[in-house]
């Protein structure tokens, strides 16, 4: 059985953020029908570093990914990103 965590993410997971987070855009732009490639995010490290990037993880694999912005008192999430083999039927997207 899968046994998800979720939390605040660290510095140290960027690169393991960021490569869901492309993974799990690009399909969506392409089905958009841009040429267009999902990424980058040069405002990820900071933002992991400000406590506004949070993820979902089966073990020691991050599994899913949420950006958020934090203004007057309201949370607002930017993005949500699920690793395409895991969106359905795997109780996280």
């Amino acid at each position: 059985m899968d046994q998800f965590t979720g939390g605040g993410s660290v510095v140290s997971q960027h690169e393991a953020i960021d490569r869901l987070m492309l993974t799990a855009f690009s399909s969506y732009v392409q089905k958009l029908g841009s040429k267009e490639q999902a990424g980058s995010y040069p405002w990820l490290a900071e933002a992991i570093q400000n406590g506004n990037v949070f993820i979902a993880s089966d073990v020691d694999k991050i599994v899913g990914v949420v950006t958020t912005t934090l203004a007057d008192n309201n949370l607002t999430i930017g993005q949500l990103g699920i690793d395409p083999c895991r969106e359905r039927g795997s109780a996280v997207g």
